[in-house]
């Protein structure tokens, strides 16, 4: 017999985009997104699988990417903090 898939967002789609805009709302960079994206990605592969209900791969594909883009222009942010400094040591 197979396993029940059960309709609507799973929970870890959910707590992803959670993640995801609180990451942003709070300045908390990598800090909610790494957990973001991790949850995400969990929740498409079991998508894939047909181990979670397709109704929520928008909410999980949603969360995985705004937590990654989070990552992305906070590795940005460091980057051009850094090389400031830099250039102030420098001087």
């Amino acid at each position: 017999m197979p396993p029940q898939v059960r309709q609507g967002a799973g929970g870890k789609a959910i707590a992803s985009l959670v993640l995801g805009i609180c990451s942003f709302a709070l300045g908390l960079g990598p800090v909610l997104s790494i957990p973001g994206v991790i949850l995400g990605k969990m929740e498409m592969n079991a998508i894939r699988r047909g181990e979670a209900s397709p109704d929520g791969e928008t909410i999980a594909k949603v969360g995985f990417y705004v937590s990654l883009l989070n990552i992305i222009l906070t590795g940005i942010l460091l980057l051009v903090i850094l090389t400031f400094c830099a250039a102030l040591i420098k001087g």
